[in-house]
């Protein structure tokens, strides 16, 4: 009998022991990267669970696929919809049985099954077809640290082998796998497209325990030094209304000073004004305040909203002139949710508004777009873009260097023509011969520039798309901007 209890509380100590290492419960929230190029994440979020037996099934976050006919939810133009059900980079569902074996399912429907209960030294084939086999091999554990979160981490190691027993040299082969008894799993791979991609991918963020990228704050979006600049193009167009609703400023802000208090960070910033059509400037100080905790979004950032009209978000990392920032779109679909057949279909909204956001941290507010296309009396256009910055030193987009004299002679210097334009400009004037003119779109990109060599300056616009251009003349501290249109 005492054998027996011996036993049994052996038994059972295992056993609570292995179910203090879990890879996920059903609250997870987690961001990876790709560990061979860092610049994309993959969120991770469960859209449903469910016990089957004395088994929990776990069904990752799903995406769009094709579409279908809805027998239950109407919308706009009919009863068609997209289908949400696409596997997410976990593969299309998740089983555990309670005593620390998974099984992931591929898109093809295969089977990955992980053995996590080894001894150390033992190991465990989790996948094989007709040309390759892969095995974990349980290496131990120990405590680290992972995201300034210090845990009890165990550790395997892959080995992609051929059908003979050789070993395959792939990104998986030697590839560590780890998961700890706080953060769950921090290291693994890709398993929606498995094995025909073999993609491994790290933790960089989690949500409980909150670590890493977890969520996007004030802090982190609007992360500035004394020194820095950043230059906004802001143009408002209405076509059909009011002139004076209409304009278009570049507004250059250069941080003077950071003061960070236990609630707030504060910035002294120097502004300056240009109004391009009536080519005045105002210079001023300012003060910008920004609660550090306050949170733009938490992880997974490509999470779908039921709750809300569809929006396409993406969380990645991009080279802005050699920084390496992180970048959130979050981009309009104008789609609604249709619980009863799980699709999404268009829906009616007059006026239609799209509006496109794209924060950069250390940035901000890098791209804000809201387009009207319709409405009274003919929509508008509200493009609000960062086209320059100075960050750390390095210099980034093109600046529009404006200096305004003391007194500005009344009326245009210099004519444009024909406009609308076809395949050329011409820019005339008697007063200024010397200097550069400068083509650029709504949103302040330069699409191309010339020198002024004389009274007459032609312009080559074949190659252009049509719609509505700003020339930029700058001769000296004269600066005078116009609108075109290319037909």
């Amino acid at each position: 009998m005492k054998n027996f209890l011996i036993l049994a509380i052996i038994s059972i100590t295992v056993q609570a022991s292995a179910q203090d290492y879990k890879l996920f419960n059903a609250g997870t929230r987690k961001l990876f990267t790709s560990s061979l190029i860092p610049d994309s994440t993959y969120g991770f979020v469960f859209d449903s669970v469910a016990e089957v037996g004395n088994d929990s099934v776990y069904f990752p976050n799903t995406g769009l696929t094709d579409w279908i006919t809805s027998d239950t939810c109407e919308f706009w133009g009919g009863n068609e919809c997209i289908k949400q059900d696409l596997p997410s980079w976990m593969g299309s569902s998740v089983i555990f049985d309670n005593n620390s074996c998974y099984s992931f399912f591929n898109n093809s429907g295969d089977t990955l099954q992980f053995n996590f209960d080894l001894s150390p030294g033992d190991s465990s084939l989790f996948y094989e077809d007709a040309s390759q086999m892969f095995y974990m091999h349980y290496e131990g554990r120990d405590t680290t640290t992972v995201l300034g979160l210090k845990d009890s981490v165990k550790f395997f190691r892959i080995s992609h082998m051929d059908a003979d027993g050789n070993p395959i040299n792939s990104t998986l082969n030697n590839q560590i796998i780890t998961f700890g008894k706080d953060l769950g799993f921090i290291d693994f791979f890709m398993i929606h497209h498995f094995p025909d991609e073999l993609l491994p991918v790290s933790l960089l963020g989690n949500k409980s325990p909150a670590v890493g990228i977890w969520a996007i704050t004030y802090e982190m979006l609007y992360d500035h030094q004394p020194g820095d600049v950043i230059q906004y193009s802001d143009l408002y167009s209405n076509p059909g209304g009011p002139p004076w609703l209409n304009y278009h400023r570049y507004i250059t802000h250069t941080f003077l000073s950071r003061d960070v208090t236990p609630d707030s960070i504060i910035y002294q910033v120097a502004r300056f004004t240009f109004e391009a059509d009536s080519i005045t400037g105002m210079a001023d100080t300012i003060f910008l305040k920004y609660r550090r905790n306050a949170i733009l979004v938490k992880i997974p950032f490509d999470h779908i909203e039921r709750e809300a009209p569809l929006r396409f978000k993406d969380f990645y990392r991009a080279d802005f002139c050699d920084i390496n920032l992180w970048a959130y779109t979050n981009l309009p679909g104008f789609f609604i949710y249709c619980p009863a057949d799980n699709c999404w279909g268009p829906y009616d909204l007059y006026p239609v508004v799209f509006e496109t956001y794209e924060y950069v941290l250390g940035l901000g507010i890098y791209r804000e777009i809201v387009d009207c296309p319709l409405g009274y009396p003919a929509g508008f256009f509200h493009p609000y873009v960062i086209i320059f910055f100075k960050k750390n030193g390095i210099e980034c987009g093109n600046q529009v260097i404006v200096n305004i004299p003391e007194t500005v002679g009344a009326g245009s210097v210099f004519m444009i023509y024909p406009n609308p334009a076809n395949d050329y400009l011409i820019v005339r004037s008697g007063m200024v011969q010397t200097g550069t003119i400068y083509l650029s779109d709504l949103n302040g990109r330069e699409i191309l520039s010339t020198s002024i060599d004389g009274p007459v300056t032609r312009i080559d616009t074949a190659i252009l798309k049509p719609g509505m251009y700003l020339v930029r003349v700058i001769s000296g501290n004269f600066v005078e901007v116009k609108k075109i249109i290319i037909e």
